[in-house]
C-alpha cells in the first residue's frame, strides 16, 4: 500500500490498525480477518491480501 502511494506514513497507519483491533476483533471467521483503520496516514483507500502461514490470532468469534 505504501509503494502504490495509498499511505503517507506506514507507522501511523500500523498504530491505527492496532488501535482499531483493540475496539473489537476484525476476525470474521473461517480464518479470515479484515484489519483496517481510518487515519491521516491514508492518501487513498486500497485493498491488499496475504496469507500468513502460521496464522494470526484475531480472537474471532469462531476461534
Amino acid at each position: 500500500m505504501t509503494k502504490q502511494g495509498n499511505l503517507n506514513d506506514q507507522d501511523v497507519y500500523k498504530q491505527g490498525i492496532y488501535a482499531r483491533e483493540e475496539l473489537s476483533t476484525t476476525g470474521i471467521g473461517e480464518g479470515i480477518a479484515i484489519p483496517h483503520a481510518r487515519s491521516e496516514a491514508v492518501n487513498a483507500p486500497g485493498l491488499a491480501a496475504m496469507v500468513v502461514k502460521d496464522g494470526v490470532d484475531y480472537q474471532s468469534l469462531d476461534n
